[in-house]
């Protein structure tokens, strides 16, 4: 998961490396937003130029695997599974947008990104009752997303919507 953020924060940077070309509609923002596939908190760094943008986010969920979980699979074979599917970390992803600029002050963006998402089995021993993470996989979400940006001399507000991340709201500085 760390070559997994360094990744992200790489791709970021040169996301805003990208963007930073003459033009009025530039800005950069933190977002923030509730819902998605699996029901998260999001938080996001992005960063937009005349017709192309891009951002991180980073989903919280509060109700993923428990910290007393073993992270390791059980090692004999009498267990039943307790939970399937459960998030093992934290998912991360980007995404790129295209934006229509309406009028000067007004963008419209759609865009595509790229997700990925730990998922495990709990298994609960009957011998011990201890808990472990049975199987893990990582899921590849491929979401779209539509969105709507107002600036307004230093301001950039913003809402979208993202079929994996669910409703977001952004405040930045435009530049």
């Amino acid at each position: 998961m760390k070559k997994l953020t360094f990744f992200y924060l790489t791709l970021f940077c040169c996301c805003i490396n990208v963007v930073h070309a003459n033009g009025i509609n530039h800005g950069s923002w933190f977002g923030f937003g509730v819902g998605g596939k699996h029901r998260t908190f999001q938080f996001s760094l992005g960063a937009r130029g005349n017709s192309f943008g891009g951002d991180i986010t980073l989903l919280v969920k509060p109700n993923s695997k428990d910290d007393d979980v073993l992270e390791y699979s059980i090692p004999h074979s009498d267990y039943h599974i307790k939970e399937k599917d459960v998030i093992s970390g934290n998912p991360m992803g980007f995404n790129i947008y295209y934006y229509f600029n309406i009028k000067q002050q007004h963008s419209i963006s759609l865009g595509a990104g790229l997700f990925f998402t730990e998922l495990c089995d709990i298994a609960k021993s009957n011998v011990t009752g201890w808990e472990y993470e049975h199987k893990t996989e990582t899921q590849v979400d491929v979401p779209i997303s539509i969105g709507y940006q107002y600036r307004e001399k230093n301001l950039l507000v913003g809402l979208g919507i993202n079929s994996f991340t669910g409703v977001s709201f952004i405040l930045g500085k435009t530049w």
